[in-house]
């Protein structure tokens, strides 16, 4: 699993949702999904080849097959990804995601939050090939190779980790007990 360079785009794959959708055209908006052989069916245009097309090329390609048919079509092309999200999470299982989401914004999907504080949650993209690549919350998914297999595995913190500031604060208030009834004891 390698960063893409900011701006580069998803590559079109199996299993990705494609959804297009054309300004003043309801005939030819679509959600299609990449089949195994990596084609996709566009309304109008029949089954085409998307696999390994980089999401700047495929919208040009749309785009020029749509005016054969249209006058000047306006499109609109969104790429999304199913990611298994687990680990710390409500709802864990696949979402569809797409690249200018960030990872805080995959792991509210599956009904979580980042923690805030010192000690925040951690979220790791393990490959299917059980590599492991840990995720600030604000990476961008459009600049990490998400590949089918992969999941986003959300590290929860361990329970006394997150109460940590209640028990600190038990800790000092039974220290305050204590010490008062000696000192009452003393003064007796």
């Amino acid at each position: 699993m390698k960063p893409f360079s900011p701006g580069s785009g998803w590559v079109a794959q199996p299993g990705d949702q494609l959804q297009m959708r054309v300004w003043r055209e309801p005939d030819f908006t679509t959600e299609t999904v990449v089949a195994a052989n990596g084609t996709a069916v566009f309304p109008g245009l029949g089954r085409i080849p998307v696999a390994g097309i980089r999401y700047d090329s495929l919208l040009r390609y749309l785009e020029g097959s749509l005016a054969s048919r249209l006058q000047q079509p306006s499109v609109d092309l969104r790429i999304l990804r199913p990611l298994a999200i687990v680990g710390g999470v409500r709802a864990q299982g696949l979402a569809l995601v797409g690249p200018e989401m960030t990872v805080r914004d995959a792991v509210a999907k599956a009904g979580a939050t980042f923690g805030f504080g010192r000690n925040p949650q951690l979220a790791h993209v393990v490959a299917r090939d059980s590599s492991l690549v840990q995720l600030a919350p604000d990476t961008p998914l459009g600049l990490v190779d998400l590949s089918p297999g992969d999941a986003l595995f959300v590290q929860d913190e361990k329970w006394y980790v997150r109460q940590q500031p209640l028990l600190f604060a038990l800790g000092a208030i039974g220290t305050v007990v204590v010490v008062v009834g000696q000192v009452l004891l003393f003064l007796k």
